[in-house]
């Protein structure tokens, strides 16, 4: 954040100055690091808010951009197949059946 908000007075920041940033920052990023980076950026407006240091909070309506994913990227991609195998399952159930709650066996 210091390298785009540092030579802005806290006062100076806007909710579109705030946002290009974050877009900014997720070109270099992944989706986790910008949300920490994010929610510290909360904290510190938030703090400044409470202390009358500013009357907006520009992180407010601030949103974490989504990735593009290339169509490399997307090929790529070791996809696993979301489905247990039929023993497993049948493992599964008949615990869930034994051991759950009664209403458990319908659910799954």
């Amino acid at each position: 954040m210091n390298k785009y908000l540092a030579d802005l007075k806290i006062v100076d920041i806007t909710w579109e100055i705030y946002q290009n940033m974050l877009y900014k920052l997720n070109e270099h990023f992944s989706k986790n690091t910008l949300d920490g980076i994010h929610r510290t950026g909360r904290m510190i407006f938030k703090k400044a808010l409470q202390h009358d240091i500013i009357r907006k909070d520009p992180t407010e309506y601030a949103f974490l951009p989504q990735k593009n994913s290339t169509v490399e990227e997307l090929e790529n991609e070791d996809i696993l197949p979301a489905y247990m195998e039929k023993e497993k399952l049948a493992t599964f159930l008949d615990v869930a059946e034994k051991h759950g709650y009664p209403i458990d066996l319908a659910i799954f």
